[in-house]
């Protein structure tokens, strides 16, 4: 397994704890009206679940998977377009964890979106080369 897929899916289970336990404060609260400062972390709660959990598992899963690329130096591509992908994926989530759960700038906001961008530049060879294989 290449590293950036370790670190992308060690990563996942990392955020998955901390937002499950986000999750399971908000439902105490919810049942006892203990902890009620928790629901300013919901922002962390629901975004460490979809993005933090789900598409740094899957991402990390689909680095590794693919058909790798034998006449390339690196047989699994460009190794540095992932690495992008997986610092711009977590810029969001560390801001609204370590700074202020209720608000990010809005260029923060985008950086999921070009972290996807550039694991597509990064994994597009791979998948045009499994295309002309068949």
């Amino acid at each position: 397994m290449p590293l950036i897929s370790s670190i992308f899916i060690r990563w996942s289970f990392i955020q998955l704890a901390i937002a499950s336990t986000i999750g399971l404060i908000m439902l105490i609260s919810k049942a006892t009206g203990d902890f009620m400062w928790i629901w300013v972390d919901r922002p962390i709660h629901s975004e460490g679940m979809w993005i933090g959990w789900i598409i740094n598992f899957v991402l990390g899963t689909a680095w590794w998977i693919m058909p790798k690329r034998p006449d390339f130096p690196d047989k699994y591509g460009n190794s540095l377009f992932a690495w992008i992908a997986f610092i711009s994926l977590q810029l969001d989530w560390m801001w609204r964890l370590i700074i202020n759960p209720n608000y990010a700038p809005l260029l923060l906001r985008f950086t999921p979106v070009i972290g996807i961008f550039f694991f597509i530049l990064g994994i597009w060879p791979r998948l045009k080369y499994m295309v002309h294989q068949h």
